[in-house]
């Protein structure tokens, strides 16, 4: 499974240095440990560090849950379900355990999509988790919302997407990972994700997406801006020069 994931040429689903190492550890940890499962009463309380590219260590148990998603065993997930509202960090290294080893539907169920069809990769975009992001395009990429969500005051529409939400907070490093994704894509409103990063201000945002986006266009009235509005009459009408000026080139 770990070749699988280091021997691929896309460089969003190509692990990192760290990622590969957290992958490695992980791969030992269950096949060193496979063959003592009956011989130990009390594993599941043993503890282990993994260690990441920048060496910091996080306390590791070999529960149930980690042992299944090793095995990609999503009944015994079901069994043991996460905690509402009390995520440690245990519970981020099991998912992105999971995600990096394409478990899906395991994902799904460590942290799921809620009501609003806002997935576990759109919260990470907008909190600006890059690693957690990073981990979980190849799963989640184009899923788009089933309603309007309000993110820092801004509304963005049914059908929203990762991207939109990196942008219209500003999460440059999130943008550049998911614009080959998710770029182009519009809302039900054909707001596209350079429109919410010139409302929003965010120059370097505006930047990683104008060459894909600038020529995209509104279909509805909203907030005074007609259909057919553009990224660059939105800087205009906003005030907000720099971005016009890249969004003119």
């Amino acid at each position: 499974m770990v070749l699988e994931k280091i021997f691929v040429l896309d460089s969003i689903e190509r692990p990192t240095a760290g990622d590969i190492a957290f992958l490695l550890q992980t791969l030992n940890i269950s096949t060193s440990e496979l063959s003592a499962r009956d011989l130990m009463s009390d594993e599941s309380h043993r503890s282990y560090i993994i260690s990441d590219s920048s060496s910091s260590k996080s306390s590791f148990s070999w529960t149930p849950p980690v042992r299944a998603i090793t095995d990609g065993d999503i009944k015994t997930i079901k069994r043991h379900p996460s905690k509402k509202g009390k995520k440690s960090t245990g519970d981020d290294i099991v998912l992105m355990i999971a995600a990096r080893a394409g478990y899906a539907d395991i994902v799904e169920l460590l942290d799921p999509t809620d009501k609003n069809g806002v997935t576990v990769l759109m919260r990470a975009a907008e909190r600006d988790d890059i690693e957690a992001a990073r981990a979980l395009i190849p799963l989640q990429k184009g899923r788009q919302t089933l309603r309007k969500i309000n993110i820092n005051g801004v509304w963005i529409f049914r059908r929203g997407t990762a991207l939109m939400r990196a942008a219209s907070c500003g999460h440059a490093e999130v943008v550049r990972l998911l614009v080959e994704r998710e770029g182009g894509m519009q809302d039900s409103w054909d707001w596209s994700a350079l429109m919410y990063a010139t409302y929003s201000n965010k120059l370097d945002c505006t930047k990683l997406l104008a060459e894909r986006e600038k020529d995209m266009k509104t279909s509805r009235v909203w907030n005074g801006f007609p259909p057919g509005t553009t990224a660059l009459d939105i800087a205009k009408r906003m005030g907000y020069k720099e971005i016009a000026s890249i969004l003119s080139e």
